[in-house]
């Protein structure tokens, strides 16, 4: 044992010899003694567990059974060790049962881990760190390897694509195969030519969720390549953009329907006559508001309560002739027009792919490019006599904002309708009433003239004086 005891002394790690039955100590280095602060009889002493505070004899003894029945040679674990002056330090153990000594010894071999430790602790902290910045600013981290096409995630990378940290390997297609089909062969091929162009890829997409919910993200990416010039690993991020591509989306949305209530309000100022007014409006809010097609129907009081189109604008190549609607609660009925007259209030459709009230009309207008649908009724004072329908490109169209804007334009389309109305009657009134004045004041004329040849018919030598004097007076 002494002998032992000069060799573990040239030793720099914290080495100890302890009994395998009793626990106690019987040698320890240098190390060992200035750590601990005690003296090699102090040492002697004292038992090992006396110097870890986290073990019990019991749980001591599970964790060096292995060792004793020969499953393991060596048995590494971390503890913490009391120093004699009550402070602690953390620790690596490696402990080896030597059964060939008589009695049978216990070698341990601490290493002090204060040191790394805190460099794990820093390590745990920045990833942390990056973590949480990466919550808040919903970016995430990723890694392909380009030989195994394997995808290595940081955490908010798995929340933006909501897939639990279990999910199943994750590989370049499965990502792929997560982005909206109308985006995924530009994204594969723009990632594709950066990699074969040795530059930069970075663009904008959407991503289809499992329950069907869109999402926008910005991914930005550089690949590094070998010394052979063929490409290794790509390093990128990817950030959720969701709220403010729907902001943006709203704001255009917002400002096109601003467009078109501007334009057609001057429209209405100079209009002169109905049918004018109406192709006008339509071509307005086509042209200045940017919507596929809209178009305007007349209600018919017929047996057929049919909905009898006016005017249009915009991408029609012959969807009109197509619709054959009514206003009776029927299946061509329940469309957004039919809903808009009986009830009286704007009708919507968000995606006329999905809507099953539009049926009817679905295939005719995705064959126009038209996704959704909005028809507002024209209103006087008594009843609706029209709507006004309008068709956008995208689905999901017509927010809250789009829709009150567009709902000002079609009441004041309805105004001024109405107003031309109102003012070709009293046009027709006053020129009525203009030719009854004309017929009483010929009657008057003729009364009048009557009466003078009556009185000339009893004096001929007057006759004619009269008429010549009213000649002479109209002359003066």
């Amino acid at each position: 044992v002494a002998r032992l005891g000069r060799i573990l002394d040239s030793s720099t790690n914290e080495i100890y010899v302890f009994d395998a039955t009793s626990l106690r100590f019987l040698e320890a280095n240098e190390g060992a003694r200035h750590n601990l602060g005690y003296s090699l009889d102090e040492l002697r002493q004292l038992t090992v567990l006396e110097l870890k505070p986290e073990f019990d004899r019991e749980r001591f003894d599970a964790l060096i059974a292995p060792l004793r029945c020969g499953e393991r040679e060596v048995q590494i674990f971390e503890t913490v060790h009391r120093r004699k002056d009550g402070g602690r330090y953390p620790v690596e153990v490696h402990l080896q049962f030597l059964a060939q000594e008589a009695p049978p010894l216990f070698l341990a071999v601490i290493n002090d881990i204060s040191d790394r430790l805190k460099v794990q602790e820093h390590l745990r902290r920045s990833e942390a760190n990056l973590a949480e910045a990466q919550r808040i600013a919903h970016v995430g981290s990723w890694e392909f390897d380009l030989a195994t096409r394997e995808l290595s995630c940081s955490e908010e990378f798995y929340r933006i694509f909501e897939l639990g940290q279990d999910h199943p390997r994750i590989t370049y297609d499965s990502v792929l195969a997560a982005v909206h089909p109308d985006d995924r062969t530009l994204v594969d091929r723009a990632y594709q030519d950066s990699v074969a162009h040795h530059t930069s890829f970075g663009m904008v997409f959407r991503l289809v969720m499992s329950d069907g919910r869109v999402k926008y993200v910005r991914s930005v990416c550089e690949t590094h390549y070998g010394d052979d010039g063929h490409p290794v690993r790509s390093v990128g991020t990817v950030q959720d953009i969701t709220p403010q591509q729907l902001t943006e989306q709203a704001l255009n949305r917002s400002n096109r329907a601003l467009r078109a209530l501007s334009s057609c309000n001057a429209v209405l100022i100079h209009a002169t006559d109905e049918g004018t007014l109406l192709q006008n409006m339509c071509r307005v809010i086509t042209d200045t508001g940017g919507y596929r097609l809209a178009w305007i129907g007349f209600v018919e009081r017929d047996e057929a309560k049919s909905v009898r189109p006016v005017a249009y604008a915009g991408f029609e190549h012959g969807y009109l002739d197509t619709l054959r609607l009514t206003y009776h609660d029927s299946e061509r009925g329940r469309g957004p027009v039919g809903l808009a007259i009986r009830r009286g209030e704007p009708a919507v459709v968000r995606d006329v792919d999905s809507d099953p009230s539009f049926a009817p009309w679905c295939a005719a207008a995705l064959a126009r490019g038209y996704r959704s649908v909005l028809s507002l009724p024209l209103r006087n004072k008594d009843d609706v006599f029209g709507t006004l329908s309008i068709y956008a490109a995208e689905a999901n169209a017509f927010d809250n904002e789009e829709l009150r804007l567009l709902i000002e334009l079609a009441d004041d389309l309805a105004f001024g309708i109405t107003s031309l109305r109102a003012r070709q009657e009293c046009t027709r009134l006053q020129s009525a009433n203009l030719e009854v004045v004309q017929r009483h004041k010929q009657a008057l004329v003729d009364a009048i003239r009557a009466i003078a040849m009556t009185m000339e018919k009893r004096d001929p030598y007057t006759a004619g004086h009269q008429q010549r004097v009213a000649d002479l007076a109209v002359a003066i």
